[in-house]
């Protein structure tokens, strides 16, 4: 299931990885794609970046890469949202999507990080965030 969390940015886990028909309808011009191998049906030549994490979401490796790859991630999500609908899609627990999102929403929102699982639920009861932020951070 596919979740708009803020204007432009949308999160969603390996069932829509073949979901052509949302990500026509909904102008995806950018796919972040967090898994090792799983490929996403390509539609309207979007461009697809790959987060190669596992689903294992490892601290020592998965995180540690993301970690890494953290502020050019935000910084590319924040110089395309006005004009790119970008589309986060990961493995079934929704962890590093959610991680992008939050983080995401930290930097440029302006929110406190305890408000963080508040907004993720009122967009979908099912979200929740399994790991500290502060990692991130």
């Amino acid at each position: 299931m596919i979740v708009e969390i803020i204007s432009g940015l949308w999160v969603g886990d390996l069932s829509d990885f073949t979901n052509t028909q949302f990500m026509s309808d909904n102008l995806i011009s950018v796919i972040f794609n967090c898994t090792l191998s799983h490929q996403v049906a390509n539609t309207n030549n979007q461009q697809h970046i790959r987060i190669p994490v596992s689903d294992l979401n490892e601290p020592s490796s998965d995180f540690a890469l993301l970690k890494q790859n953290l502020p050019k991630i935000i910084q590319f999500i924040h110089s395309n949202i006005d004009e790119k609908n970008i589309c986060i899609l990961g493995y079934d627990n929704f962890t590093i999507p959610l991680i992008i999102c939050s983080i995401y929403m930290m930097k440029y929102g302006d929110i406190k990080k305890d408000m963080i699982q508040t907004i993720l639920q009122s967009k979908y009861k099912g979200f929740h965030l399994h790991h500290d932020l502060s990692y991130f951070i």
